[in-house]
């Protein structure tokens, strides 16, 4: 898939707001339940986290 391509074969303006509001959501879920550990751990796992799906959902 290229890039602002979602699952399901939609591109464009549509699948880059789905891919915002998810990475969004997924990064809030760490503010109102953080990971256990030390502030820097989930700050780090948190990113990676996010950038991960992030990725996944735009190629």
């Amino acid at each position: 898939m290229s890039a602002g391509a979602a699952a399901g074969g939609t591109t464009g303006p549509a699948a880059l707001r789905h891919a915002c509001e998810v990475g969004l959501r997924l990064a809030l879920s760490y503010v109102v339940a953080p990971c256990d550990g030390p502030p820097e751990a989930t700050e780090e796992a948190a990113g990676t986290h996010v950038t991960q799906v992030l990725r996944a959902l735009l190629h």
